[in-house]
Parts: C-alpha cells; sequence; structure tokens
C-alpha cells in the first residue's frame, strides 16, 4: 500500500512538470528579429518605446523603428491614440499621435496620460509665472482650457488619479473650502465651467452616464444614490457604501439596510440583476481589491526590463474593485480557511480559476493569482510562479504557465512582451505571438 501512494505521488509531480513543460514553445528561430535596446515596453496601440542609454525609440511589430533614438525621451506607452514625449534634456514635454507627428508642442513642465475623452491634464506651462492657474486640460489638437481655481471665492480641488485630473465622460469631480466642517462636491466640465454646485458630502466619478453622490437624510445617516450630467437624481438614494460605478450596464451596491441582501449589481434603472446573500458572507469577499490574490504588475525580477510599465490598469475602471469585463467580474472566494480567485458572470453564475486550469490538466502548487484587466477575453495568470493566459471566452488555454514574465497582448500589434528561461540555462526577453514563439528580442540579452 505504502508503494502504491509513493507511485501516486511520483504520477501526480510527474503530470504538474509536464503542464508547466516548454517543450511545447520552438527554440528562438535564427530569424527572429533583434533590437538593440536596454529596456522595452509594452505594445501598445501597435507599436512599443524601448530604451538604450539617455534616449527612447518606438519600434513597430516587424521590429522597425518608426522614431529613432536620439530624438525624443517618451513616457508610458501609447494611450487613446497619443503618447507623451519630451527633448532629450527633458524639460519640456508635448505628445506624439499614432503617425508620430508632434500634435502638441512641447510646451508643457510634466508629463500625463492622454484619456478615453481625448484630453490630458498637465500641471504647468513652461512660460506660466501665475501659480494660481496651473492646470490645464490638453486636447488632441494641442488646444488648452485652463481649469479655474476659484468658485465664488473660494478655492478648487480637482479631484485626480494617475493620469492627473480624474475627469470620466468630459465632467471631473471637485470640492471647495469646507463649510459647516464639510467639504461640498460637484462636477466641472473641461473648460472649467461648474455644470452641477457643489452640494454633495462625497462622490464618485461618472461612467455610461450616471455618477454615485451621496448625502445626508433627516437624521444624518449618508446614503448614496446617481445622478445624470444634468444632475437630476435617476437612483435614489438607498445605498451605504460608495457604489463602484457602472461597466457593461451593471454596478455593484451596498444596501443602507442589509436584511434581504448584503451586495447586489443593479442596472442604469436601479433593477437588482444579481443579488447576494448574508448565506454568502463567508463566501465571497467584497474586499478583494487588496488581495494578494490579485496582480496589477508584472512580479518577477524580469519585470524591471520592462520600460515604464504601467501604475494602473484602464482608467475606465478606476475606483472600481469588481467591474464587469467581457462579461465577467473577478471574485475572491473562501474555500476551507483559504482564498482562490474566481469569477462570476451576469448570470451571477460562480467560475473557479483553478478549475479551468485543472481542465487543462494545472494542478497548482501554491494559490493562484490574476490580473484584475481582461483584454479581448484573456485572463493573465500566475501559477507557482510562472505566468500563463487563458480565454474566458472559451476556456481555451492561450499560454501554458511557463514564462518568467508575461504581459497582456496588444489588439492591434498582437504581440505581448515575455521572458524566458530555455533549458539550456539562456533566458529570453522580447515579444511573442499568440503561438508562444518569439518575433522580436533583446540582442544583448537573448542568450543565443
Amino acid at each position: 500500500m505504502k508503494k502504491f501512494i509513493n507511485l501516486l505521488v511520483i504520477l501526480i509531480f510527474i503530470t504538474i512538470d509536464s503542464a508547466f513543460s516548454q517543450s511545447d514553445y520552438k527554440e528562438v528561430s535564427k530569424n527572429v528579429i533583434k533590437i538593440d535596446a536596454d529596456r522595452i515596453g509594452k505594445f501598445s496601440q501597435g507599436y512599443a518605446v524601448i530604451s538604450k542609454g539617455g534616449s527612447s525609440a518606438i519600434i513597430d511589430n516587424a521590429g522597425k523603428y518608426i522614431v529613432p533614438y536620439n530624438r525624443y525621451w517618451f513616457y508610458d506607452q501609447y494611450r487613446h491614440g497619443m503618447i507623451s514625449c519630451s527633448d532629450l534634456t527633458k524639460k519640456k514635454y508635448g505628445y506624439l499621435d499614432l503617425h508620430q507627428n508632434l500634435a502638441v508642442p512641447l510646451i508643457f513642465k510634466s508629463y500625463a496620460f492622454f484619456d478615453s475623452d481625448g484630453y490630458a491634464s498637465n500641471a504647468k506651462k513652461i512660460d506660466e509665472t501665475n501659480p494660481l492657474h496651473f492646470a490645464y486640460s490638453t486636447s488632441k489638437h494641442g488646444i488648452l482650457y485652463p481649469l479655474k481655481r476659484y468658485y465664488k471665492n473660494k478655492f478648487i480641488n480637482y479631484k485626480s488619479n494617475a493620469t492627473g485630473y480624474a475627469f470620466h465622460e468630459g465632467l471631473v469631480g471637485f470640492s471647495i473650502e469646507p463649510t459647516r466642517y464639510e467639504s461640498l462636491y460637484g462636477f466641472a466640465n473641461r473648460q472649467g465651467n461648474i455644470v452641477i454646485e457643489p452640494q454633495y458630502i462625497s462622490i464618485g466619478h461618472f461612467s455610461e452616464g450616471l455618477a454615485p453622490v451621496s448625502s445626508k437624510n433627516d437624521r444624518g445617516e449618508l446614503k448614496w444614490g446617481f445622478i445624470d450630467k444634468t444632475g437630476a437624481v435617476k437612483i435614489p438614494f438607498l445605498f451605504s457604501k460608495e457604489p463602484e460605478g457602472f461597466s457593461e450596464g451593471l454596478c455593484l451596491v451596498e444596501p443602507f439596510s442589509k436584511e434581504k441582501f448584503e451586495f447586489a449589481y443593479i442596472d442604469k434603472s436601479g433593477n437588482i440583476k444579481i443579488q447576494f446573500s448574508s448565506k454568502l458572507d463567508t463566501v465571497f469577499d467584497s474586499k478583494s481589491s487588496g488581495s494578494e490574490l490579485f496582480f496589477k504588475e508584472l512580479e518577477s525580477a524580469d519585470a524591471y526590463d520592462i520600460l515604464t510599465p504601467t501604475t494602473h490598469f484602464n482608467i475606465e475602471y478606476d475606483q472600481m474593485r469588481h467591474p464587469f469585463q467581457s462579461g465577467i467580474a473577478f471574485w475572491q472566494v473562501k474555500i476551507s480557511n483559504s482564498y482562490h480567485p474566481a469569477y462570476i458572470d451576469k448570470q451571477g453564475n460562480l467560475t473557479l480559476i483553478k478549475d479551468i486550469l485543472k481542465n487543462h490538466g494545472i494542478i497548482p502548487r501554491e494559490p493562484l493569482k490574476i490580473h484584475p484587466e481582461v483584454i479581448e477575453g484573456d485572463i493573465l495568470f500566475i501559477c507557482d510562479s510562472k505566468y500563463g493566459m487563458f480565454n474566458v471566452a472559451d476556456g481555451t488555454l492561450t499560454l501554458k504557465p511557463v514564462f518568467s514574465a508575461l504581459s497582456h497582448f496588444d489588439p492591434i500589434s498582437q504581440l505581448a512582451y515575455a521572458v524566458m528561461q530555455f533549458q539550456d540555462g539562456s533566458t529570453v526577453k522580447g515579444y511573442i505571438d499568440r503561438s508562444g514563439n518569439f518575433k522580436i528580442i533583446k540582442e544583448e540579452r537573448s542568450g543565443m
């Protein structure tokens, strides 16, 4: 019996090892494109930023230098058709478009990122001398809109996020100096005009035409509801905590009274579509945004070769813990005192990530981790310190977990940043296609 158990253990480990085997991926082809770079960035909108020494360049998916070295220094990656850049002294900042034209001249003292509305919120122009008028909203056409700094003689504080001023769907939240020990919040447009008067105790941001706002009732209780862009209340003040915002028509809320359910997803009419009762308290954890089961950056040492990894995922999901993406929303599930990454669909059906991998013969020895962003149905995961990818639409395993580092595929170039350690001890860093084959690699780090 003991021999049988030992044999079973050996077979289990053989199964695990075969699941992580790199034999499915060919050695680097002799025809692979080699680029001369110290660091490389992820592909975005068909292009990638690479750097060498004190300069950076832009390449396309064929490894061609679209913008050569020693012309600009680039920051982050292409977002919404624009990329921030500076001169080589890093003292003057502007923007290049997808045609590599300098769409916005080098007139700023710092850089910012363009958002989905087609604007960037820069802090200060180079020739600006008045410190009280330093906020600008910059369009893709280079038009500048100075944001107002005062409202009825009270200083305005605009809400901000990782990209600058937190504009969403053309509006940004702001607060004014406290009135009776409480700040009041409202919304302004790109020109700095007040479109919704400061009247709320707290606010979220606009998503799919609605924004969560809070107000106190006659008993001094803080409740949340939703308004539209005219300020009209569209969903009554019924919720105890700030709702996360709408994505794919649904929003996660917590009711003020939890007698019937703990939290739920509602539609834009306020109708409950998915409901979680108190019986699920020990199963679902509604605070998974800070969980160790989720990662927002590449976590291995190889990640430091990536040029300017993004510090936030899709800004459309700013402040959201469980947004719907590609028809699913991520959660973590508690089973036998341990947590596991999972997702629900719009009917409330639950799927554990480990069950999907199990269907492909992958049995994790360590807790799984997943990236919170879904791109074209692809989900990045870390299994026993190796990166892989599967598609939520059909459950197929896009890439087995054999990579030391891995990014999402860029929808335009269909290339992903990847690092792999081969059996001969060499390490290859570059860009792979959906078959897992390297198409472009860093020449000086190829190990070849």
